[in-house]
């Protein structure tokens, strides 16, 4: 704070709460303004108005464990599962290679709490015998009745077998995840290394859980070399599978930022159509914006008579 200058000025200080409730950097009632004495007239109120500005302090950055990785082949799939808590992030990414497509994908299990969500699906080249499958991502938020182990089946309707990745995501704070958004991308009939994602939305928050997925239609060999950018967890991949399919994935648990998402998928190798896909979440508790708007308020300054 600027010293006060000599020569005999009083100075009237005033104090201000924040009236949101939200702490100062400082403190709730932290002193805001110091005016000279010389501005006021002997004896008269003088209302002056201030604009000053907080911040609610650095934004939060939840960490994100994986529980469970587990990778299935069948026909339909079936997977016992529960959660020992309620607020965690079930996810299943499903590959296949049939032409009906991702909207003939489903997911569900025999809880009550039986509300999967599909968040991604990307069809590739379904009239090309030799080039086509259909990949998606399905989402269920836990709750108490989780902690019953539950059967979740994954299906398509057909009879060929489908390859499935399950995650079970646990945050080590209270997150109400949301989906944000989501986008994906194919290489088509080619198998050009890097495929993108494209871009998200921002995601609003700066606490935001990324993951990005790859699949393959492997034809002539297992793809090598696999990456997923801008992610820092380990790459969960599972080689192969049955009928020439493969899975991979990756997500950012550190660092987030209210910034457009997107991942590069990459591998080595030929003969191996690729989908990649990216999803953001977000927390419905969180504080949206991470300063406080500027606050307006009048306060009297009065000059006493002797001092």
């Amino acid at each position: 704070m600027t010293a006060l200058p000599e020569g005999g000025d009083c100075y009237f200080v005033a104090t201000a709460t924040n009236l949101v409730g939200v702490t100062s950097v400082l403190s709730n009632e932290a002193i805001k303004f110091i005016v000279a004495s010389s501005l006021a007239i002997p004896g008269q109120v003088v209302d002056t108005q201030i604009t000053w500005q907080e911040s609610t302090g650095p934004p939060t950055v939840t960490g994100f464990s994986t529980i469970e990785d587990s990778h299935y082949n069948g026909d339909p799939i079936t997977a016992n599962k529960s959660a020992d808590q309620a607020g965690n992030l079930f996810l299943f990414a499903v590959n296949e290679r049939a032409g009906t497509g991702h909207a003939a994908h489903t997911v569900s299990d025999d809880g009550p709490n039986d509300t999967w969500v599909k968040i991604i699906g990307e069809d590739q080249e379904l009239g090309d015998p030799q080039a086509r499958h259909s990949f998606s991502v399905w989402m269920k938020i836990t709750d108490s009745s989780d902690s019953t182990t539950r059967a979740i089946t994954v299906d398509d309707g057909t009879t060929n077998t489908k390859e499935a990745h399950f995650l079970h995501i646990e945050p080590d704070a209270a997150y109400g995840f949301v989906l944000a958004d989501a986008v994906s991308a194919g290489t088509g009939t080619g198998s050009s290394s890097p495929l993108g994602t494209g871009s998200t939305a921002a995601p609003g928050q700066a606490d935001a859980f990324v993951i990005a997925f790859g699949a393959w239609r492997t034809s002539s060999d297992t793809p090598t070399s696999k990456a997923l950018s801008n992610t820092d967890s380990a790459l969960l991949t599972f080689d192969r599978g049955n009928n020439n399919r493969e899975l991979a994935d990756a997500y950012l648990i550190s660092g987030q930022d209210d910034t457009a998402k997107s991942s590069d998928l990459s591998w080595g190798g030929t003969g191996n159509e690729a989908i990649a896909a990216i999803a953001v979440f977000t927390d419905t508790a969180a504080v949206a914006a991470l300063i406080e708007p500027p606050l307006l308020r009048s306060f009297a300054v009065t000059r006493a008579a002797n001092y």
